[in-house]
């Protein structure tokens, strides 16, 4: 893959190049058939911008984001790239299956998923993630995950995202205990799975397992038929949060970025 680097009001530091490089190295491990890729930065109004298009055979794709920081625009960008450079992977694998006459047999859907190994950062934009969040009920806190994903998930609604967890609570709570809840639902028409990271300013009461109040949310959304991979990603989540210096960890990392960093690495 060529990549070049080009800024507007901005100086393209050796700092900046290495850091673009090293996070456009994690979109060509998933897609290796990049041809070009050409990153823009700008700053304007004190607002930190990152886009790239990259130039695939027969097709583009672009990303851009804007943060207070350069760095965390970059992240975000990233990130976005990367989830469409899977989708597009995954839909040329299904294009050339249906070219070779491969069907899927009943009784095998979990083939699919199980290619598919997910991963917190696969599904967690830097943007998504908020901190000392005011939120008094149940309720406040699901309106915020469900504002804080469609910020950053264009075919997402907040009223779509906020519906999809209430739908889910209503069969039962999903805090899981010890102040942790994975509140999560399944979204027709979404294209792929996404998530959000939510730490409130003083815990709320969730109707929990152990009767005690949360303060950290991890919100997941996935598409209406992805069962098994919503499970398969539950579990996952899960036992992530069953680390208890994890845990302590998310409770006193002071910015989002942090926690992003240390939810990603996880």
């Amino acid at each position: 893959m060529q990549l070049s680097i080009s800024g507007h009001h901005v100086e393209i530091s050796d700092s900046l190049k290495e850091y673009i490089n090293n996070k456009m190295e994690r979109v060509e491990r998933h897609f290796d058939q990049v041809i070009d890729a050409h990153v823009v930065l700008d700053v304007a109004k004190q607002r930190h911008k990152a886009e790239t298009t990259l130039q695939l055979s027969g097709s583009k794709i672009h990303a851009a984001s804007e943060h207070d920081d350069m760095y965390a625009a970059i992240d975000a960008m990233i990130d976005k790239l990367d989830r469409q450079v899977r989708k597009h992977k995954e839909k040329s694998t299904d294009h050339h299956q249906r070219e070779g006459g491969i069907k899927q047999q009943p009784g095998l859907e979990t083939s699919n998923s199980a290619r598919i190994i997910m991963r917190i950062v696969d599904i967690l934009s830097p943007t998504c993630v908020a901190i000392n969040v005011n939120a008094a009920s149940k309720k406040a806190v699901l309106e915020a995950l469900a504002r804080l994903v469609a910020g950053d998930t264009p075919d997402l609604t907040p009223a779509q995202a906020f519906d999809g967890l209430v739908l889910r609570e209503r069969l039962g709570s999903t805090g899981l205990g010890n102040g942790i809840a994975i509140p999560h639902g399944r979204i027709e028409h979404l294209s792929g799975t996404v998530g959000a990271f939510l730490k409130t300013a003083s815990p709320v009461d969730f109707d929990a397992i152990d009767g005690e109040p949360v303060d950290l949310f991890f919100a997941l959304f996935v598409p209406q038929q992805a069962t098994e991979e919503h499970l398969a990603i539950l579990a996952s989540l899960a036992e992530a949060f069953s680390d208890d210096e994890l845990i302590s960890k998310l409770r006193t990392l002071a910015t989002p970025q942090n926690i992003h960093s240390l939810l990603v690495s996880s």
